[in-house]
C-alpha cells in the first residue's frame, strides 16, 4: 500500500541556521562583529561576574550550593562553584588531591574568586587561592613586619 500523500520535504538545513552570520545584521554581508571589542568583552564579564557573586552570597541557595559542591570536594578538594576559604589552611586529601587541582582555598573549578592568601609561621604572605574558570584569584598574604608578602 502507498501512501496517498507525499511527505514533504525536508528544509532543516543547517545553513538557515547560520544564515544570521552572513546578513547585513553586523554591517558587511561577512558576518563582521568587529563592533564587539574588548571592553565590551569586559563589561559582560564584569556583569556576568556580579550577578553570579550576588547568587552565591544569598543564603536562600547555600543548600543547593552544597550540593552541588559536596561531590567536587570528596573527589578533588575544590567545589564546582563558589569563592575559596580564606581560612583554610590544611592539605588537599580528597581522592584525587594528588592530581595538584587545587584545594578550598581556590575558587570554583567552573566559578569562583580565590581566597586572600594567609601569613605562614614566618609572617611570609602565601598566595592568594586561584579562581575558577570565571572569576578573579585571591590577592597574596599581606605578611608581617620582618616576612616577605
Amino acid at each position: 500500500m502507498t501512501p496517498l500523500v507525499a511527505p514533504p520535504a525536508a528544509h532543516a538545513d543547517l545553513d538557515d541556521l547560520f544564515d544570521i552570520l552572513n546578513t547585513d545584521l553586523f554591517g558587511t554581508a561577512t558576518g563582521d562583529i568587529s563592533f564587539f571589542n574588548g571592553d565590551d568583552a569586559m563589561d559582560v564579564f564584569t556583569n556576568l561576574h556580579a550577578d553570579l557573586e550576588g547568587w552565591l552570597a544569598d543564603t536562600d541557595n547555600s543548600a543547593l550550593i552544597a550540593q552541588i559542591n559536596d561531590p567536587w570536594i570528596d573527589l578533588f578538594g575544590r567545589g564546582l562553584i563558589g569563592n575559596g576559604d580564606a581560612d583554610w589552611d590544611g592539605t588537599n586529601d580528597s581522592m584525587f588531591g594528588w592530581l595538584g587541582l587545587g584545594n578550598l582555598n581556590d575558587g570554583g573549578f567552573l566559578f569562583g574568586d580565590g581566597a586572600v592568601g594567609g601569613v605562614d609561621t614566618d609572617g611570609n604572605g602565601l598566595a592568594g587561592g586561584d579562581a575558577g574558570y570565571f572569576g578573579f584569584g585571591g590577592a597574596g598574604g599581606a605578611g608581617v613586619d620582618g616576612g616577605n608578602g
